[in-house]
């Protein structure tokens, strides 16, 4: 079984995914947000950077999340997961690329990638 939290950047999905994972005994994943992740804190240097980065950020998380599955998949047992690689392509990635922050050939590129 897997249980996916949802939601934006510092509503909780941590807090609550440790929650449920602790009261039922579930394993438990939590999100590359920290400095495992060398992109985020560029990323969020201004509308310049976002561009600049968030393709490289959006890969990153697609690796960690798939990486992530590889070793769920491995150890088996149910998981609460704080994020999502569908919450990721389907809503963030694709955010960004309607923004503008990515563009067609790296939208295609990130596409390729997730469906594969």
């Amino acid at each position: 079984m897997l249980i996916g939290v949802a939601g934006m950047v510092g509503t909780g999905k941590t807090t609550l995914s440790r929650a449920l994972a602790a009261r039922f005994g579930l394993q438990l994943a939590l999100e590359s947000v920290d400095g495992d992740n060398p992109w985020l804190e560029s990323f969020y240097g201004g509308p310049d950077e976002m561009r600049a980065y968030a393709l490289h950020l959006q890969l990153h998380f697609l690796a960690t999340r798939f990486a992530g599955m590889r070793r769920m998949r491995g150890l088996g047992g149910s998981w609460v997961l704080d994020r999502t690689w569908y919450e990721d392509a389907e809503i963030f990635a694709r955010g960004l690329f309607e923004q503008g922050y990515m563009t067609s050939d790296e939208w295609l590129l990130y596409r390729r990638l997730y469906a594969e």
